[in-house]
């Protein structure tokens, strides 16, 4: 075994940044179902609340902005960062 975990990540969608959609229960099942199957499970659904939508999504057709994207990969890093950094102090204990 070479000690790799799969990860699960759930992000924000345009759609649910342009009508303001709730999509908060089906994230918590898919988070949990991940999480039972043995995945690292990270939840970034809420990472652009207090952003401009207006900035967070790309022309007519919803899609997540670059901004956004520059918003979600450093909250990814930031977190897959922490998480490797928890792993490794308890490996050190």
């Amino acid at each position: 075994e070479l000690g790799a975990r799969p990860v699960f990540v759930v992000l924000p969608t345009a759609s649910r940044l342009a009508a303001d959609l709730d999509e908060d229960v089906v994230s918590r099942d898919l988070l949990r179902a991940a999480g039972e199957a043995g995945m690292q499970a990270i939840d970034l659904s809420g990472i652009l609340e207090g952003h401009d939508p207006a900035t967070m999504i790309a022309g007519r057709v919803p899609h997540l902005s670059a901004e956004a994207h520059t918003l979600l990969a450093a909250a990814l890093v930031d977190r897959l960062r922490a998480d490797l950094t928890a792993v490794d102090q308890g490996a050190a204990q």
